[in-house]
């Protein structure tokens, strides 16, 4: 007796894929996985033609003119060919005119294309992502892959299939909160009124310890996700080095947002991108700051314990010598040094105007103003870094540190469309004044949305070509424009001083 309503054609197709599949196992293969960075570009191909084709067939012109056309392809349906098939279709064409026959024509290409894609991408990908020992189950696979795709394909039930892009968001124990604030503002305006109308962007959340082993499991934890297809990272400038390179060797684009250690991109990189000006800006511009200030006479006071202090000491030395400012008198400290008298008087001696102190830890800076006020020199000046530019730095020290002079690299007070609606937005939907991580994270992410839109493709290298060579973007921090190695063309940089217990730009 026959079941009413059982599709006899469906369950002769499973019974052929559970035997076919049974003697693909027992020809063998291994589930050594490798997500290499070609299986990561097929995949991520394979999503872009996916969403592609899901905004054709959702087009509601699309819809109506392949109905059309599929009522006179109906009967040709076994053409083995496109050339046979379109020799065929001459008498069905020629009851058409002109533009109907080419709209047909394009229209069939393009579900062609699609159907094609599907099959050699989704099934192919497995093939590559399995290591088999024989060329028989090579074929076999390849073969139940287009058999069975192609029933797929007919149903169309990719319509109503859900996508996301992903971008791992790497952030600091301390800064996280309103780094992924910022991040998940742009994803969430951009989901609602962006381009991608089948794919929306999506948060993958990560937070970093200091520590280079476990930085190293997480990247290689990021990485072996293939649908990530790109990284935002806030880890410090210590690691940078390591991770960068990794995420280059794994073809992922990588947006760094809080480190200026010069040597963190070279010449052979194309993935890498840095948000913030580089040690040597810093430097630089602060130089140029003493200039104009008219400081004739210059202390440099380095942290012996930091790399990135060397860095800015040596450029902040070569610049000023070369604006005519004379640095009389440089010497170092340990980040646990706790007694510097002797060097606040020889630079007292000296006749200094001001004291330029290269370091990212805020206790040296914090003693130095304490002790250079205790002894009477309530005339120098304090030049430090753009790290000491944080909210902890201002809780706990505000009252020590009044005069206290830094170069900044956010730019808060931005007139620019952009960053007013980003902090008026911020502020409704978190209840408080976005700072620079939250900023940077919002740019981030918007300029990989951006460049999305500009090279209509989510492949890693074709975004950093979006971000190397397309038009200057505007963003609520600054305006973002990259040479050819990553770093910005033009970094803002502004110069700010701690007065009653806030930092209020310089003019």
């Amino acid at each position: 007796m026959l079941l009413h309503g059982v599709n006899f054609n469906l369950m002769r197709n499973v019974v052929r894929f559970i035997v076919i599949g049974f003697v693909f196992l027992l020809l063998g293969c291994s589930d050594d996985v490798d997500l290499s960075l070609k299986s990561r570009n097929s995949y991520t191909n394979f999503q872009d033609k996916l969403s592609s084709c899901q905004v054709n067939f959702n087009n509601n012109t699309f819809q109506t003119v392949f109905a059309k056309c599929n009522i006179d392809f109906v009967n040709i349906e076994d053409c083995l060919d496109e050339s046979t098939c379109y020799k065929k279709r001459e008498s069905i064409f020629n009851d058409y005119d002109l533009i109907q026959k080419k709209q047909c024509q394009i229209y069939e290409n393009l579900d062609r294309l699609c159907q094609k894609g599907y099959e050699q991408e989704q099934w192919f990908i497995n093939h590559r992502l399995i290591k088999f020992d024989g060329p028989v189950a090579k074929q076999l696979f390849s073969f139940m892959g287009v058999y069975f795709n192609r029933l797929w394909w007919k149903s169309k039930p990719f319509l109503t299939q859900k996508s996301y892009i992903d971008i791992a968001v790497v952030a600091n124990d301390g800064d996280k909160q309103s780094f992924y604030d910022g991040a998940q503002l742009a994803v969430d305006l951009y989901n609602d009124h962006g381009e991608l109308k089948t794919r929306k962007l999506r948060l993958i959340r990560h937070s970093v310890e200091r520590n280079a082993g476990y930085l190293v499991r997480l990247s290689n934890k990021i990485q072996n996700t293939k649908s990530v297809i790109a990284v935002i990272d806030t880890t410090q400038s210590l690691y940078s080095p390591l991770i960068s390179e990794m995420y280059e060797k794994a073809g992922l684009l990588h947006l760094l947002t809080s480190t200026s250690q010069n040597n963190i991109l070279r010449e052979n990189m194309r993935l890498n991108f840095r948000l913030i000006a580089t040690n040597q800006a810093l430097a630089e511009e602060s130089a140029k700051f003493c200039a104009k200030k008219s400081y004739r006479k210059l202390a440099i006071l380095t942290d012996f314990d930091s790399d990135a202090a060397l860095e800015l000491s040596r450029a902040f030395y070569i610049h000023a010598e070369k604006l005519g400012v004379e640095v009389v008198y440089w010497n170092s400290f340990f980040k646990t040094t706790q007694d510097f008298t002797q060097i606040i008087l020889d630079s007292a001696e000296l006749s200094v105007d001001a004291i330029y102190i290269a370091t990212e830890h805020p206790e040296p800076v914090v003693e130095i103003m304490k002790q250079a006020k205790l002894m009477g020199f309530s005339s120098l000046k304090f030049l430090g870094t753009e790290s000491l530019e944080q909210q902890s730095f201002l809780t706990q020290y505000r009252k020590t540190t009044n005069g206290l002079i830094v170069p900044s690299v956010f730019n808060k007070s931005n007139k620019a469309n952009e960053n007013v609606s980003f902090i008026s937005l911020y502020q409704k939907k978190y209840g408080f004044t976005p700072d620079l991580h939250a900023a940077v994270a919002y740019d981030a992410v918007n300029l990989i949305a951006n460049s999305i839109n500009v090279v209509t493709s989510t492949l890693s290298f074709d975004l950093a070509s979006g971000l190397r060579y397309g038009n200057t973007w505007e963003g609520a921090n600054q305006a973002y424009s990259f040479d050819e190695i990553g770093n910005l063309k033009k970094p803002f940089i502004v110069f700010k001083e701690l007065q009653k217990g806030l930092f209020k730009e310089l003019k």
